[in-house]
């Protein structure tokens, strides 16, 4: 086998942990649309009786939030090796393979935080119609 044979299969493995990775940012994106249809209608409904009230409502969810996804984001960051044994059990026998999964997926996990948070602000800026 060549060197670039080898690398290609390597980025090619990679890829299909990226694609899993994906899958399970698409199961947080359908659980950010929930947790939106679940915001709107109460900031909704604050904004009617009290702009004030609904401000600091947004305000706490959001930090509430922040401060979760936060913490979740520095634990999987951290964990990110003993988590790719569990998303990606086959890449223990190539450490290279094993590395360039993990990292890759420590670049690409706190999209996760952001891509919520967004969710939260689009639910408050919808409310605001």
């Amino acid at each position: 086998m060549s060197a670039s044979s080898s690398d290609n299969d390597v980025c090619a493995d990679t890829a299909d942990v990226r694609i899993n990775v994906c899958k399970s940012a698409c199961l947080i994106i359908l659980s950010r649309r929930i947790f939106s249809r679940s915001i709107v209608p109460l900031f909704a409904k604050e904004l009617e009786s009290d702009p004030a009230a609904a401000r600091k409502f947004a305000e706490e969810a959001l930090a509430g939030l922040a401060f979760i996804l936060l913490v979740l984001t520095a634990i999987a960051e951290i964990a990110m090796p003993w988590l790719m044994l569990i998303m990606a059990p086959g890449f223990t026998d190539d450490t290279e393979k094993f590395d360039l999964a993990v990292v890759l997926t420590r670049i690409a996990f706190p999209y996760l935080l952001l891509v919520s948070l967004s969710a939260l602000i689009a639910g408050v800026l919808n409310g605001l119609r």
